[in-house]
This record gives C-alpha cells, sequence and structure tokens, in this order.
C-alpha cells in the first residue's frame, strides 16, 4: 500500500478532538486498517523521535518526510515500517549499524524516554501522513539525509537538495 492518506478517525483518537465533543460514526470500520494506520504512526513517530529530537518542528517534519518520500518510492518498500525498519540482515536479525535509519539498529533501546518529545513525534507524525501529498514538502522530494557532521560516500550519487538544521537533504538524480 502507497501511503498516501491517513484516517481521520486515526487523528480523532490521537487528538483527543472525539473527547472534545467531536462525534464521528463509522459503522463499517476495518479494524485491521485502524491498528495498521496506528502501527504505521507509531513507526514514524519513533523515527522523527530518534532522528530528530531537540530539533524544530521542520526540522522533525523533514524527517518524516523523507521517510515517507521513500515508502511512496519504488526502490523501497511500500510500508512506513518496512522504511523504517530497512536494514542488512544476517539470519533474519538486523546487523548493528546496518540499517536505513542508525537508530533501529544502533543496540541501544528503542523506547522513547523523553515523554514531551515523544508527544512532539507523534504530533508530526499524524500531520505529515495526513497531509502528505497536498502539503508543501520542505526536502522537496528527498529519499536520503545525513547529518552535516559527516560526508558518507553515496552522497555523490544523490542531488542534494535542501538543508535544514543539522541535515542535509538529498534526492535521485
Amino acid at each position: 500500500m502507497k501511503i498516501k492518506t491517513f484516517l481521520f478517525a486515526t487523528m480523532i483518537a490521537t487528538t483527543g478532538l472525539y473527547s472534545a465533543g467531536v462525534e464521528a460514526y463509522n459503522y463499517d470500520v476495518d479494524l485491521t486498517q485502524k491498528e495498521d494506520n496506528l502501527r504505521q504512526r507509531n513507526c514514524l513517530a519513533l523515527n522523527v523521535y530518534h532522528e530528530a529530537k531537540g530539533e524544530s518542528e521542520l526540522g522533525q517534519r523533514a524527517v518524516a518526510y523523507v521517510t515517507l518520500n521513500r515508502a511512496n518510492d519504488p526502490q523501497y518498500p511500500d510500508d512506513i515500517c518496512e522504511v523504517v525498519q530497512q536494514a542488512v540482515t544476517k539470519n533474519g536479525v538486523p546487523i548493528k549499524n546496518k540499517c536505513q535509519f542508525s537508530w533501529y539498529c544502533d543496540g541501544k533501546d528503542d523506547e522513547p524516554t523523553d515523554d514531551k518529545a515523544y508527544a512532539e513525534a507523534v504530533y508530526v507524525a499524524s500531520v505529515v501522513i495526513n497531509t502528505y501529498g497536498t502539503s508543501f514538502d520542505p526536502t522537496m522530494g528527498a529519499v536520503m539525509y545525513h547529518a552535516d557532521s559527516v560526508k558518507p560516500g553515496w552522497r555523490k550519487s544523490f542531488e542534494e537538495t535542501t538543508q535544514i538544521e543539522n541535515h542535509i537533504f538529498y534526492r535521485k538524480e
């Protein structure tokens, strides 16, 4: 499934709008779809949290956009969680420091420890998923990025699009 939209009901559930008096009726709810949407949102939120914690909302959105740009590119998995968890594996287990997103297989606990930062990441993930394809992509179509403190060899195979805070973004040439 290509990630283009996200159920509005998920946004209601995650933002508390329902409890604020917004009524939602859906008599034909596919719970499997709803659970998958939450799983996808949570994977994106974890990626934003680990890759851009402490950055501005724009910096966090940029990381979220790269993740979704990959999910919509045929060269990458078409599932947000699979994009986030993409890794070189041995016997089905990710090899340490051989993942697309370094936090995923760095050997450290992936559970968020900063509740406020994680709540911000969940918010950013929800907004980007809900507006992807209809709002401005601050990365200009990037599918790769790196911290400005490193110069990976792969960067020469891509076109640099922009720098947002301490990340440099690239798209396919």
